[in-house]
């Protein structure tokens, strides 16, 4: 009960009014603190009990290094599961909005300055857009196969009134659509992005 009692107090009422910023550094310190306190605890119940006959240093020391060899897996336990729940709490709604953003029923328009320059597409169908002059062609999946409309407008004219956050600039002749990279392969100065679809690799550049 007494250690129980300084361990919430350590817990509750210490570490609130030391309100340090989480990092492994704080965590390591305020896990090796907390051992040294309830060694230090354990040691002053066990001397008591006991009548003061085993209360010197040496002891002292070997209590620290026992208890700590004890609280260290469980207290490592701890850290591995409320590090695993901040993750999922993290990762959630990530993976939610990928859903969302991967509907099939999810359409993208693409307009162009044309009356007739526009089509819709579904954006688990659309893969990449490639400026070419004053027009900038779509390549997009239709009946397993690949298929390309020009339209008439500029790449960032058309990104900006896409809007879409898987939809963005990889470069300047380049729009790519996240969901379809399978891969990212080159150093920094020459990034290549491979899609599961084509065989082409479409550049990035540095900005």
């Amino acid at each position: 009960m007494v250690i129980l009692v300084f361990s919430l107090i350590n817990e509750f009422l210490i570490k609130r009014i030391l309100r340090n910023e989480v990092k492994i550094i704080t965590v390591v310190g305020w896990s090796l603190w907390t051992f040294l306190l309830l060694s230090t605890i354990i040691f002053y119940i066990y001397n008591y009990l006991g009548n003061w006959h085993d209360y010197h240093l040496k002891s002292y020391l070997e209590f620290i290094v026992n208890c700590t060899g004890v609280l260290i897996f469980p207290t490592i336990g701890v850290f591995f599961y409320f590090r695993h729940q901040s993750l999922k709490t993290h990762i959630d709604p990530i993976l939610t909005s990928k859903n969302v953003a991967m509907n099939d029923g999810q359409l993208i328009t693409f307009e162009g300055q044309g009356s007739n320059d526009r089509i819709i597409l579904s954006l688990n169908s659309f893969l990449y857009g490639q400026a070419q002059d004053n027009y900038v062609a779509l390549y997009y999946q239709e009946k397993h196969s690949i298929q390309k409309f020009l339209i008439r407008s500029s790449l960032s004219r058309l990104i900006d009134s896409i809007d879409h956050p898987a939809i963005i600039r990889n470069h300047r002749s380049y729009m790519v659509n996240l969901f379809h990279i399978t891969a990212v392969k080159g150093g920094s100065s020459e990034l290549k992005l491979h899609l599961k679809e084509i065989k082409d690799v479409l550049p990035v550049s540095k900005s």
